[in-house]
């Protein structure tokens, strides 16, 4: 099977169509770096109001370099005429959290639990897919 590394603080399941379940514990953890802006209002609000300015992604690996050869990533498909002759590398994906993927659109290889789930009490128990 192909390598998959959990950045996520929790442990995630996979349940295969088949009904296999992979489960993978959470290694270091990635996130988005958050600043709280202070908002002035101008409502009586109990509590201060902030507006979030997302930054940069922190924790999360750089993606795998493209074959010197011909420019292909691993776990990306050659093009039909690429007559690379190195093997590749093996990919690798991450799993994260939707707000770190939102920040990294460009990586197919950091992906997002889907299809999620959930017990009688609303707690995630599996995903049934991954999402770019």
């Amino acid at each position: 099977m192909t390598k998959i590394v959990n950045l996520t603080p929790h442990a995630i399941v996979l349940r295969a169509p088949d009904g296999t379940e992979h489960s993978f514990l959470p290694s270091t953890v990635a996130r988005v770096a958050v600043q709280s802006v202070p908002v002035d209002t101008y409502a009586d609000l109990p509590v201060p109001l902030v507006e979030s300015k997302y930054g940069e992604v922190e924790g999360l690996p750089a993606a795998q370099p493209p074959c010197p050869e011909c420019g292909v990533r691993p776990g990306e498909e050659r093009p039909y005429n690429n007559h690379c002759s190195r093997i590749h590398a093996e990919p690798i994906f991450y799993l994260v959290s939707r707000i770190v993927k939102d920040r990294v659109p460009e990586r197919k290889d950091v992906l997002v639990p889907d299809a999620l789930l959930r017990d009688g009490q609303g707690r995630v128990v599996a995903a049934m897919r991954l999402s770019l």
